[in-house]
């Protein structure tokens, strides 16, 4: 399936934000360090947070 989600100077990320053992969209956005999750891919966003510093690349991945 398709979705709209974010704009043209977002790095998309993909991750289990949820925990439930799928994967989910994300974006990062570099220009606010913004995140934006969205954790039934439906392109809405459920989670944002800002972290890290401006102009960062995204990484995902199981950190624990």
């Amino acid at each position: 399936y398709q979705v709209t989600f974010g704009v043209s100077t977002d790095k998309p990320v993909a991750g289990d934000w949820d925990g439930d053992g799928l994967d989910e969209i994300g974006m990062f956005r570099p220009s606010t360090s913004r995140w934006y999750l969205d954790y039934d891919n439906n392109g809405v966003t459920d989670y944002q947070v800002t972290f890290g510093a401006l102009n960062d690349q995204p990484i995902s991945g199981r950190w624990n």
